[in-house]
């Protein structure tokens, strides 16, 4: 079960590097495109601005999920690098749990918003408000399965006594 969990949940990952990749690059050509635009033709674009901020969000929700797939999120590791191993697991296991918790809230009002936002209309944009909250609700989904994944292998490595990455690629 475990097993199949992190290939889905590495899958998922492989698809978001993907995604992001995609993402960056139309971040590019559309800031290349309005500047083109803008300072050539003489001709700004309204709805650029609107759609680079956009895929910022984006950007920032699929690299999330990354991030916690390859144990880069934030935290003071210098205090808990400094416990021995056992301790420093079961203070990380209680730590990644909380933080399902309020990623848990975090996609459960996102979901909500985004239905509730699905039809205003972002300044000259071609993209709804309600989107913006989907890419919030599926970065928070995709870092709660990496979570998941980083615990199951934490208490793995309590359980067995083996040495554990805590990340998942």
């Amino acid at each position: 079960m475990r097993t199949k969990l992190s290939a889905a949940v590495g899958a998922v990952n492989k698809v978001c590097a993907l995604l992001l990749g995609i993402d960056m690059v139309a971040l590019f050509l559309i800031l290349l495109l309005q500047i083109f635009s803008r300072f050539v033709a003489f001709l700004p674009l309204p709805w650029s601005q609107d759609l680079i901020v956009f895929l910022l969000v984006v950007g920032v929700f699929l690299g999330a999920g990354s991030a916690t797939a390859n144990g880069k999120q934030i935290r003071l590791e210098v205090f808990v690098d400094a416990l021995p191993q056992t301790v420093r697991n079961v203070i990380l296991i209680v730590a990644d749990v909380i933080s399902i918790v309020f990623l848990l809230i975090v996609t459960k009002q996102a979901f909500s918003l985004t239905m509730e936002n699905m039809s205003v209309i972002v300044g000259a944009s071609p993209v709804t408000f309600g989107w913006y909250y989907a890419a919030v609700a599926f970065g928070a989904v995709v870092m709660i399965l990496n979570f998941v994944c980083i615990i199951l292998d934490r208490v793995d490595t309590l359980v067995h006594g083996a040495q554990g990455e805590g990340e998942r690629k």
